[in-house]
C-alpha cells in the first residue's frame, strides 16, 4: 500500500504546485515624486473609452500600489485628477514598477517589468520628446504672431514640423518591424501625434496586416486584437466596394 499512498501524495503535491503557479492578479506599483497624499486613478483603456478599475491616495513619499485581476492583457491608464497620465500594458501575473513625476507623466517615466510594458514606455518617452518640441514651436509661433518676419518664421516652422513628423513615423515603423507581436504595437498603429494619426490604414495597410497576423497568434482571443482585425476587414471591404464602383 505504501507505494500507492506515496504516488497519491506526489500527485496531490504536483497538482497543488501547478495551481499555485497560476497567477490571476497583476500588480502596478511605484513612486511618483511630488504626489504625496494626492489621488491616483487606475483605468482600463477600451476602444470605446475607459473604465475605472481602482484609485488610491499616494503615500507621503509618492509611493502607490494597485493589485487587480485583468481578464486578459490590456492597456491601463495611471491618471492624476489634473489630467497627466501614463499608459501601461499589463496582463495576468505581471508585476510592473513605475517611477517618475506625478505632474510630468508620461515624460521622464521609468518602467520595469515585462518586456511589453518596457517597450510601450520607451515608445511614449520618445514620442513625448517629439511632442514637446512641436509644442514649443507652436508656442513660438503664437508669441511671434505680430512680428514683421512672421510669414518667413511660419515657413521655417512648417519645415521643422514636417521633420518631426517624419522622425516620429520612422520611429513607429522601426518599432513595428522589430516588435510586430508585441501587444504594444496596437497602440503604435493607432497613435496620434497631436490630433493627426501617424499611421493610417490608407497609407500603411501592410503594417496593420503583418501586426494582425503576429498578434492573432500571440493573443488569439484578445478583444483588442479582435477589434483591430475587424477594423482592418471593414476597411478592406469598403476599399474593394469602392474599387468595384469606380470601374
Amino acid at each position: 500500500m505504501k507505494p500507492v499512498i506515496s504516488l497519491l501524495l506526489l500527485s496531490a503535491l504536483l497538482a497543488s504546485c501547478g495551481h499555485q503557479g497560476i497567477k490571476e492578479e497583476a500588480v502596478i506599483r511605484g513612486t511618483l515624486a511630488g504626489g504625496g497624499g494626492e489621488r491616483l486613478l487606475l483605468l482600463e483603456l477600451d476602444p470605446d473609452g475607459s473604465r475605472p478599475v481602482d484609485s488610491t491616495a499616494l503615500s507621503t513619499d509618492g509611493s502607490f500600489s494597485f493589485t487587480f485581476k485583468p481578464q486578459e492583457t490590456g492597456f491601463y491608464l495611471l491618471r492624476e485628477p489634473g489630467g497627466h497620465q501614463a499608459v501601461v500594458v499589463a496582463g495576468k501575473g505581471d508585476e510592473i514598477t513605475v517611477t517618475g513625476g506625478y505632474r510630468t507623466m508620461p515624460r521622464g517615466l521609468r518602467v520595469t517589468g515585462p518586456e511589453d510594458a518596457v517597450l510601450l514606455n520607451n515608445f511614449y518617452e520618445y514620442s513625448s520628446r517629439n511632442q514637446a518640441v512641436a509644442d514649443s514651436l507652436q508656442q513660438l509661433l503664437a508669441d511671434r504672431r505680430d512680428d514683421p518676419g512672421f510669414a518667413e518664421l511660419t515657413l521655417r516652422a512648417d519645415s521643422l514640423f514636417r521633420r518631426i513628423w517624419e522622425d516620429q513615423k520612422a520611429y513607429e515603423i522601426t518599432f513595428l518591424n522589430e516588435h510586430l507581436s508585441s501587444f504594444s504595437s496596437l497602440l503604435i498603429l493607432n497613435f496620434s501625434f497631436g490630433v493627426r494619426p501617424v499611421m493610417s490604414l490608407e497609407e500603411d495597410l501592410p503594417y496593420y496586416m503583418k501586426a494582425d497576423s503576429a498578434l492573432s497568434l500571440a493573443y488569439p482571443a484578445n478583444k483588442q486584437v479582435l477589434i483591430n482585425r475587424k477594423r482592418i476587414e471593414e476597411f478592406r471591404m469598403q476599399k474593394a466596394l469602392k474599387s468595384k464602383a469606380d470601374r
